[in-house]
């Protein structure tokens, strides 16, 4: 049997509760992990037969200083220097401030060393630059969150990535930034996000791109143009809510490319009631047949369309008793046979409903 398999015997009759001899226990401490395992469980507090061997682990060192010795540890410093991940580990959760040993194997990992930078020192990790330019999002958090300004460095990083170099110009380039339009310009919504944010303005050669979102073309007509977007009208159209907003509040009128869409669609039963009521004002004959599904939206269109009783969706509207009951007061103000016969069984019901007609005797007698 080799050392490690007598050392991980021993470990496990010991914290089962055996006594060892010392020469078992020499061997469990010349082993990293049965050494560290001791310590933990078996002790709890320093082992100093096996600080030797746990020395030797990067990974080990790091958990016998900050779980045993719960501080600094240097017997382990040069093992875990070694590691990027235990090197900025140790300086954060042990150290709390720098570990200047692993500040090289630190900076071998862009990840790590903006989190040294912004988490562990609070400063600018200038040998750690290099890596962190490497990466697009890890360069532009350097630059917001350490250094709170342009990150020269990562700039031709970033300027590779659509939307991180967007959001880099918006904060920190004050001005257009030629260097990144051309990956910027192949995604329609950092596009239309651009051409708002840092143009402020059209950018007409990015139209094209823009156009083929549904949302960039709407973000793109209703923040930049405050009008209609002709080009993005087929993509506008694909989508409801941006429809009833470009329509509503763009165009100023009816939007026909759109409205077979919201007419038809089922999930649009909403938008349909919102179109009829603020785009065309009035009834909208094309979408009733959605509307008509749904009690709650049967009652606002008769309510606020039509003015009047929605025949067709009266079906939907007896379906629900408080909906039957507002119906009842605002629009039919009158008994309604079909509601009694429903309802019959519903003693709740007819209290409210006796109380409306109540109501509105009282209000024809005045």
């Amino acid at each position: 049997m080799t050392n490690n398999l007598v050392a991980f015997e021993l470990l496990n009759r010991a914290l089962k509760g055996a006594a060892l001899t010392s020469e078992q226990l020499a061997l469990l401490a010349a082993d990293p992990y049965t050494a560290f395992r001791y310590a933990v469980g078996k002790l709890g507090a320093p082992f100093p037969e096996g600080e030797a061997a746990i020395a030797q682990s990067e990974e080990f060192s790091y958990h016998y200083a900050r779980l045993i010795i719960e501080g600094r540890w240097e017997p382990g410093e040069a093992a875990m220097a070694t590691s990027a991940q235990y090197a900025f580990k140790y300086a954060k959760s042990v150290l709390n401030g720098r570990f200047e040993a692993g500040e090289a194997a630190i900076a071998t990992d862009p990840q790590l060393a903006l989190e040294y930078s912004r988490d562990v020192i609070k400063e600018p990790f200038a040998l750690g630059e290099a890596t962190i330019a490497q990466i697009a999002w890890i360069a532009f958090i350097y630059a917001v969150d350490v250094l709170n300004g342009r990150f020269e460095a990562g700039e031709a990083t970033i300027s590779k990535s659509a939307g991180f170099a967007c959001k880099y110009a918006s904060l920190f380039m004050g001005a257009r930034w030629d260097e990144a339009e051309s990956a910027i310009i192949q995604d329609e919504y950092w596009a239309a996000v651009y051409a708002k944010d840092v143009i402020k303005g059209r950018w007409v050669e990015a139209e094209e791109i823009i156009a083929q979102g549904s949302y960039s073309a709407y973000l793109y007509a209703s923040t930049v143009i405050k009008g209609r977007f002709v080009l993005g009208e087929s993509a506008i159209a694909k989508i409801g809510k941006y429809s009833l907003d470009y329509a509503r509040t763009l165009i100023l009128g009816r939007f026909p490319l759109a409205e077979p869409g919201i007419a038809q669609n089922k999930d649009y039963a909403q938008f349909a009631y919102e179109y009829a009521r603020d785009v065309i004002k009035g009834r909208w004959v094309e979408c009733e047949a959605i509307i008509l599904q749904s009690a709650h939206l049967s009652f606002l269109y008769a309510t606020n369309v039509i003015k009047g009783r929605f025949i067709d969706g009266e079906k939907a509207i007896l379906t629900d008793e408080m909906v039957t009951l507002n119906y009842i007061k605002a629009v039919i103000k009158d008994r309604w046979l079909e509601a009694e016969t429903e309802h019959a069984s519903t003693p709740q019901f007819y209290e409210l409903y006796s109380r409306i007609l109540a109501e509105l005797n009282s209000e024809e007698c005045t």
